[in-house]
């Protein structure tokens, strides 16, 4: 096998990355460079990690960092769970930000290159590298944010799950838990189990399930602090409130007005103020949260008796940790999207699924899987580089349309495949429901 095209992701990743922290430490400049490809890079480097640190600093000096935290230089508050101010028992401060940066940066790589280097992709591995040094993928770096270790931790329950003897799998849970712990949505990973060939993971589906619902009960209090110190990004974000939050943010509205490809001002304007009083007194999270799955449940029923035609078997097809590492990418991403606002670095995790779909298109003789594999491949490049259209476009109202609407492709992809790799299970119940006189 050609070196270069196994490890090609590697090298351009490396060198990309690299060259970017070489700038950013001894020439301090690492923000022009970065926004001048496209990445929405702030001062200083690993500026999420900084907020961690610092919340230890205030937490020293008596403050309620869920609340305050003016020792950041941002004054964000600390929008973790608790269980992250043991970090102030180990002496951690402001100075350890680029210590815990340049770790939480190794800990992604190493399970980037671990993960990928298991698998033959020929040029899709140049591909790879692309997706990886790819605006919104890398911000996770420039920031040091915590999803890395998240990434990390599932990547670890993925390898243990597959390498330990059956009476020591149930270890696999331990690093998918601690990542529920720290940031609560991990947890959604867990669907995996119940792919599992182990019948103790069915029983450990529902036990993981309940300690974590139980710690989310021992920290209820904190949620709405948290939940409000969570920064709800438009521009740079998927979700499904991204759309509808754009629209009755005055901030943001002047976007809609400046566009030079349509006037629309003088036909909406009185639309707009109107839509404004009306939405910032009702939430349009839940009825476009419930639109998006009456939308998606309807294309699942109408299209059930092809799929049943396409006789695709992915256990037979598919090794079972390929499978499992795709369920992990895309429950996250699917569950984050109803959530509300995600960055766009939280499609990291989407890199779990790349194997899953380029193993269909090169080893499936079935053309309806190959067209799902090629249209998520390219949708998912898309939304990668998506801030590059949205400096064209000014992130004006057409950019945030053109992103919500491939976001929500790329969102009906996850839910349709998941959907197809369990259809042995949900989609006869599917069945039963709507052809009850045909099954």
């Amino acid at each position: 096998m050609n070196f270069k095209k196994k490890y090609g992701f590697f090298f351009i990743f490396l060198i990309f990355t690299v060259s970017v922290f070489f700038v950013s430490i001894y020439n301090k400049s690492h923000v022009p460079f970065l926004r001048s490809i496209g990445i929405p890079a702030k001062s200083p480097l690993f500026i999420d990690t900084h907020v961690i640190t610092t919340g230890m600093d205030c937490l020293r000096l008596g403050y309620n960092v869920l609340v305050k935290n003016p020792c950041d230089i941002l004054n964000r508050p600390l929008n973790y769970p608790k269980i992250w101010h043991s970090l102030n028992y180990f002496g951690v401060t402001e100075s350890s930000t680029l210590y815990i940066g340049f770790i939480l940066c190794f800990l992604y790589f190493f399970s980037i290159f671990s993960f990928f280097k298991k698998y033959n992709f020929d040029n899709f591995s140049y591909y790879i590298g692309f997706l990886i040094i790819s605006p919104s993928l890398f911000l996770c770096l420039e920031r040091g944010n915590i999803d890395l270790l998240n990434f990390f931790l599932l990547y670890l329950s993925l390898e243990l799950y597959t390498i330990l003897n059956k009476k020591y799998t149930f270890i696999s849970t331990f690093p998918l838990l601690l990542a529920s712990l720290l940031k609560l949505y991990p947890i959604v990973a867990i669907t995996y189990f119940l792919n599992s060939k182990n019948t103790i993971f069915k029983y450990l589906f529902f036990l993981v399930g309940l300690i974590f619902i139980f710690y989310v009960y021992t920290i209820k209090d904190d949620l709405k602090d948290i939940s409000a110190a969570t920064p709800n990004g438009i521009l740079i974000s998927y979700g499904v409130n991204t759309l509808p939050q754009f629209l009755i943010d005055k901030e943001l509205n002047f976007f809609i007005f400046s566009s030079k490809l349509f006037s629309i001002q003088l036909l909406c304007s009185n639309f707009i103020f109107y839509f404004n009083e009306f939405a910032f007194s009702i939430n349009l999270v839940f009825p476009f949260a419930f639109s998006i799955i009456f939308l998606i449940l309807f294309f699942e029923i109408f299209t059930f008796k092809k799929l049943k035609e396409t006789n695709f078997n992915f256990s037979n097809q598919i090794d079972e940790y390929t499978v499992n590492a795709f369920l992990i990418g895309s429950t996250i991403y699917s569950f984050t999207y109803f959530l509300g606002n995600n960055w766009d670095y939280r499609m990291i995790f989407l890199l779990f699924c790349i194997p899953f779909l380029i193993n269909i298109y090169k080893y499936s003789n079935n053309n309806s899987m190959k067209f799902y594999s090629i249209l998520y491949l390219s949708i998912f490049i898309i939304n990668c580089y998506s801030n590059i259209v949205g400096f064209v476009f000014n992130f004006n109202f057409v950019y945030v349309v053109y992103k919500y609407f491939f976001d929500l492709l790329l969102l009906y992809l996850n839910i349709h495949l998941i959907v197809m790799i369990f259809n042995s299970k949900i989609q006869e119940i599917i069945y039963k429901i709507c052809y009850k006189n045909e099954f």
